[in-house]
């Protein structure tokens, strides 16, 4: 039974965005007496995309979840990391947690897709999905928020989520234009899968070169391989939903870096249904919260691909943020403050790994790229994990929230 100060207000919760922090904060809501509906631009679950790490405090949630041995099964278990040069000689390697040592991180990698399918099998019976639909307009006031979908319907819910990533559309609409808040990094990020032409197993295979960094990484003989480019350079927009275009863009950032794989992947990448790309912004805000509308995860706090904590952060904040709505009973300007309160300085640290971590940086000249490679080799030569390395932010990052409880706002 639910212990409260109250009877629990504006229950009914609109939720854009079912990658992973949608999903998430859905689950918690209903678990606290919450009516939460989720709506999906998409016509289904998304496919593709990168593998994701649940790390540091990010697993406390999933474990109180009750998803840990599902993540666990679906662990890519990469075996190691191999960085090639022109030459396809491996010139440095390293462990799947890059320094940390085999399990003793605890992390769990596991591809995108993967999470989407396990946190869709937990909700999908208690929640309200609406797939191939995105929110056209959003009307608030004290009486509620009046939203209009793009399919026409319209509907009152009393409180509006936006977990719906980076280009988030409920912050352009209650909030305002990217510009206002996206902070762009100068790189961007490709992913796409392709055929395991190198019969590789469970490897995942670097190549450095001046603002290129290109990757291979085979999740098991009967799992996706998928290549990843990541680029330096300064186009900041792009036709966003014009994948012939996009991949012409790909093309011409890497037609003066055609060496290693390269040139197969880029013909492997002209036959992908999965194909992804997108520039490298971090999205800062001074506040997450407009009225009865609040941005989770990427939609408030992006801290790109390139920190490794998206998806770790985005879980925590949907933990949190349902956690303080339960205790506020539905206040909802009394949640919002403490969910800010609580996570402040936990995002602004996973935001900052890009600054601290210079193994995240995209060499920009040969001189970088032996650096680089001379770097790994003494960080895998370490007896121990050296301070300021990747895996020391990452890591202390991951680990810089300890959970509450809100167990007693259960039903």
């Amino acid at each position: 039974m639910t212990k409260s100060n109250g009877e629990l207000r504006n229950k009914s919760v609109l939720i854009s965005g079912a990658s992973a922090a949608g999903p998430t904060i859905a689950c918690w809501l209903q678990r606290y007496g919450f009516e939460p509906t989720v709506v999906e631009r998409h016509p289904t679950l998304r496919p593709g995309g990168y593998a994701i790490d649940v790390r540091g405090t990010a697993i406390g949630v999933v474990k109180q979840m009750g998803i840990w041995e599902d993540l666990r099964k679906a662990d890519t278990h990469l075996r190691e990391v191999l960085f090639h040069n022109s030459e396809h000689a491996v010139v440095a390697t390293m462990d799947p947690n890059f320094g940390a040592g085999e399990g003793q991180a605890g992390d769990i990698e596991l591809l995108r897709d993967d999470l989407a399918v396990i946190l869709y099998g937990l909700t999908k019976n208690s929640v309200e999905y609406m797939f191939n639909n995105s929110i056209a307009t959003i009307e608030q006031d004290e009486a509620g928020a009046q939203v209009t979908f793009e399919g026409g319907q319209k509907r009152h819910f009393d409180l509006i989520v936006g977990a719906d990533g980076a280009h988030s559309n409920v912050r352009r609409l209650v909030f305002g234009p990217e510009s206002n808040f996206a902070h762009f990094l100068s790189r961007y990020i490709c992913v796409f899968t392709i055929p395991n032409y190198l019969n590789l197993d469970r490897l995942w295979l670097w190549h450095l070169r001046p603002n290129v960094v290109a990757g291979i990484m085979q999740y098991g003989q009967s799992q996706h391989t998928r290549a990843m480019f990541m680029m330096n350079g300064a186009l900041r927009s792009f036709p966003s939903h014009d994948t012939a275009q996009q991949k012409a863009i790909v093309r011409g950032m890497l037609q003066d870096n055609l060496g290693w794989e390269i040139p197969r992947m880029l013909e492997e990448m002209d036959k992908a249904k999965d194909f992804y790309f997108d520039s490298a912004s971090q999205i800062k805000m001074n506040s997450w919260s407009k009225g009865r509308t609040v941005l989770l995860g990427d939609a408030g706090a992006a801290p790109t691909p390139f920190t490794g904590q998206g998806t770790s952060s985005a879980m925590v904040a949907a933990y949190v943020l349902a956690g303080e709505l339960a205790a506020a009973r539905g206040d909802y300007q009394t949640a919002y403050a403490r969910f800010e309160q609580e996570l402040r300085s936990f995002v602004t640290q996973n935001q900052d790994i890009v600054i601290h971590a210079k193994e995240m940086e995209i060499p920009t000249s040969w001189a970088e790229v032996d650096e680089r490679h001379e770097m790994l080799r003494a960080l895998k030569a370490a007896p121990e994990v050296p301070e300021g390395s990747l895996v020391d932010v990452v890591q202390s990052a991951a680990n810089a929230y300890t959970l509450k409880s809100y167990d007693q706002y259960r039903v």
